[in-house]
């Protein structure tokens, strides 16, 4: 199946909603948002939820002493169950705050299919609680008519190029234990801010049962994580963001959901399938997960609603997608495209649904339609476009033109996310939202398409994360010693990117300050960190040289790599300490799952050297706009002398990676009239030592010879551009008739001038 096929079933599969029920938008509001749950109904409160296996339902909680049948629920032909709860003296019939839950009879999979009771969290609860004692969760009763958060601030216009500060709520105490909303607002928000970017990405804002999870084992999709407070206080975070300038998007978790049944979509109604695909294909054998069925109508309703809920109603400005390789392709990003099996491997012994199905497995107002009742499963063709096979390079592309059985794409999952980016891009005003939204894949297949319109076949997102180049950098610095960094290919895959392809560049994320992963900051200075990191004791060798070459990687990464970039919450001052969040292996202890504020705020600790050169660059992108700008032109890399130089946004960017050697009087070309520094990382401010880089101009035109410190980076500006020259500033002319100007200022690279530019004009 090719691009146009892939476009052909996103229309039919749209055409198919509208004519079944009016439009996209009363798919998603009026028969999702607006239908499902609590909602207003004359005089009285209605709840409904679609359970199409359960053989009875009843909502029970504080509301009702919790007695089971109290309030019995009535199911209709379409498997959905419904209960009008009038008021009572004016009052409604559960008082707001209530907890709630769902009694949900079940059939036992084997004979004699017994039923029994179990209780469930409702899908589609806005709110939740956890009991403290038994670890337990319950929705909670929010006012379907209550007033809406009043936003002191409207949303900002979306930036040309996204600068993004990934975070934690949870672990962003500076304490051993779980933060809140409105301590991040209070304590974190400012130092986002304070460093330059431009856009926060907040993780864990769904509720998930299980905190080690680092929130991507969602259980209740509607609720943000009552562990981080109140829903109240993530709204206001976020107006306080937008107060800021700063765009919220929110780490989306559509690809899978918790295996866990009591307080989670699995075995809602007692089948093993429902939201999920039954068998061994709903279960994902590394994670131990459950995976949608987005072929089903509900499940395509319940997950487009979920955006538009968040959207909406908490004014999050985009959305990073998690795993969206495990979305796309049946064999669920486990093995290289092209080389699928004849069928997945069941995981972890599960076995194929035994639960019957009552009622037809029903969805919506209409039943949940067979897909292929909408598009036809036509004989696809042998080979599908849409994705890359063989070697993926750090963009998640592997730059050829190979292709992907179409046996091994998951259709219905490329058509939600066709269908979700379109619902918060063109057609946002019908769902009314102001702006349309930022969306960001997580993939890592090289799909084609990632980033084209729907209408054109692609999927639709904005930017898609380039998430080879941390594995890049991890082999430079295990596999290639200081003085030997292999530059050329550094600079290939970091520019490696398709034109269509907006990237968000990063040099690590989460997954990399794990536990059993390392830090780029520990990679390169180790144990040192622990006990050299005072100023007020010798700068050793190793600390020295690990903070010039980090500061080295952020430029290039940020700079070439991509046309946004990231960075994960405490990684700007070199955070010395893993993540490990609380769990049996380590006794159940928050000690790790913290980021040491304290170290960076401490002036004679050497960790503000980073947060101050992070701030710095980003301050740089934000003047000159390099994201925003086309792809670099390099002008030269050589390995020999470990030189890379190339021109981007009308600057050039000098860098010598050799630890110990400078470069002397090397030849480059380049475009522009460059004599104005930008930025130096050797600058004293973050740890350098302030030395100079050296530009003489020769006979040739546009032929500059550079003279660079060792372990240093200097980003140049054209003289016509309108930015403050560094200082000190000092030029001399040579001799007349000479081949090319000659320096003479004291001190020349090694000599204290304050990171200066030393340029000479030709003499003529």
């Amino acid at each position: 199946m090719g691009m146009y096929d892939l476009a052909d079933a996103f229309v039919r599969t749209k055409l198919g909603i509208e004519q079944d029920e009016g439009s996209l938008r009363a798919f998603v509001i009026d028969n999702g948002l607006s239908f499902y749950g609590i909602s207003r109904c004359g005089d009285g409160l209605v709840y409904r939820e679609w359970a199409p296996a359960a053989t009875s339902l009843s909502l029970i909680g504080d509301f009702n002493g919790w007695r089971p049948s109290a309030h019995a629920c009535a199911r209709n032909e379409r498997g959905v169950w419904e209960l009008y709860m009038p008021d009572v003296g004016g009052a409604p019939a559960i008082a707001p705050g209530s907890r709630i839950k769902v009694l949900v009879g079940i059939c036992s999979p084997a004979p004699p299919h017994d039923v029994h009771l179990v209780e469930r969290v409702p899908a589609w609860v806005r709110q939740t609680t956890r009991d403290e004692d038994t670890g337990g969760f319950a929705g909670v009763h929010v006012d379907p008519t209550r007033a809406e958060y009043a936003w002191r601030h409207p949303r900002p216009p979306r930036p040309p190029s996204l600068r993004i500060y990934e975070a934690h709520v949870g672990m962003s105490s500076n304490e051993p234990r779980i933060a809140t909303w409105a301590e991040f607002r209070e304590c974190v928000l400012p130092r986002v801010a304070d460093l330059g970017y431009n856009a926060l990405q907040l993780m864990a804002v769904q509720e998930h049962g299980c905190y080690e999870s680092f929130g991507y084992h969602v259980t209740s999709f509607f609720a943000p994580a009552c562990r981080f407070g109140p829903p109240d206080e993530l709204r206001a975070l976020i107006d306080a963001a937008h107060g800021l300038g700063l765009c919220v998007l929110m780490d989306v978790v559509h690809s899978h959901a918790s295996a866990n049944s009591a307080e989670g979509l699995s075995r809602f109604d007692g089948s093993r399938s429902q939201y999920f695909h039954s068998g061994a294909r709903g279960h994902h054998r590394v994670w131990g997960s459950r995976l949608f069925d987005y072929g089903r109508d509900e499940v395509l309703r319940f997950l487009l609603s979920n955006l538009l809920w968040y959207a909406r109603a908490y004014a999050f400005d985009g959305f990073r997608f998690d795993a969206v390789t495990t979305m796309l392709y049946t064999h669920r990003g486990l093995q290289p495209c092209g080389t699928a099996s004849a069928g997945p491997a069941s995981p972890r012994g599960e076995q194929p649904d035994g639960a019957p199905t009552l009622g037809g497995g029903g969805g919506g107002r209409d039943g949940a339609r067979a897909h292929a009742a909408r598009v036809p499963r036509a004989s696809p063709p042998a080979c599908c476009s849409l994705a890359r096979s063989s070697s993926v390079d750090s963009h998640g592309s592997d730059g050829s033109s190979s292709s992907t059985p179409s046996s091994e794409l998951d259709i219905d999952a490329a058509v939600y996310l066709m269908l979700a980016n379109s619902m918060l891009h063109e057609e946002r005003e019908h769902f009314g939202l102001p702006l349309p939204l930022t969306t960001v894949a997580e993939e890592c297949s090289g799909h084609c398409a990632l980033c084209l319109p729907p209408a054109r076949g692609g999927l639709g997102f904005d930017y898609r994360l380039a998430i080879g180049i941390p594995p890049l950098w991890i082999h430079v610095l295990a596999e290639s010693p200081p003085g030997r960094w292999p530059l050329a290919h550094v600079a290939s895959e970091l520019c490696k990117r398709r034109l269509c392809d907006r990237t968000i560049a990063y040099a690590e994320c989460h997954d990399h300050s794990l536990v059993g992963a390392q830090t780029l900051a520990f990679r390169l200075m180790g144990t040192d960190m622990y006990h050299h990191m005072s100023r007020l004791s010798p700068l050793t060798p190793r600390i020295e040289y690990g903070v010039a070459a980090l500061k080295l990687v952020r430029l290039l990464t940020s700079a070439l790599g991509g046309d946004g970039y990231l960075n994960f919450m405490g990684n700007e001052f070199g955070h010395p300490q893993w993540v490990d969040f609380p769990r049996e292996g380590n006794a159940y202890s928050l000690d790790k799952a913290r980021r040491r504020w304290d170290l960076v705020d401490d002036p004679l600790l050497r960790y503000r050297w980073l947060y101050d050169y992070d701030r710095a660059l980003n301050e740089a992108a934000e003047a000159h706009g390099w994201l925003h700008a086309p792809h670099a032109r390099l002008a030269c890399v050589d390995e020999g002398v470990q030189l890379i130089a190339f021109e981007r946004a009308r600057l050039l960017f000098v860098v010598n990676a050799h630890p110990e050697q400078p470069v002397q009087a090397y030849p480059v070309c380049v475009s522009g009239d460059y004599s104005t520094l930008v930025l130096s990382t050797d600058d004293a401010l973050w740890g350098g030592r302030s030395r100079s880089l050296v530009l003489q101009r020769t006979v040739r035109p546009h032929e500059l010879l550079l003279t660079v410190p060792p372990a240093c980076a200097f980003i140049l500006a054209s003289c016509d551009l309108d930015v403050r020259p560094a200082e000190p500033w000092g030029a001399t002319a040579g001799a007349p008739g000479a081949a090319h100007a000659a320096i003479a200022l004291g001190g020349g690279v090694d000599g204290p001038q304050g990171g200066a530019v030393l340029f000479t004009p030709l003499i003529p």
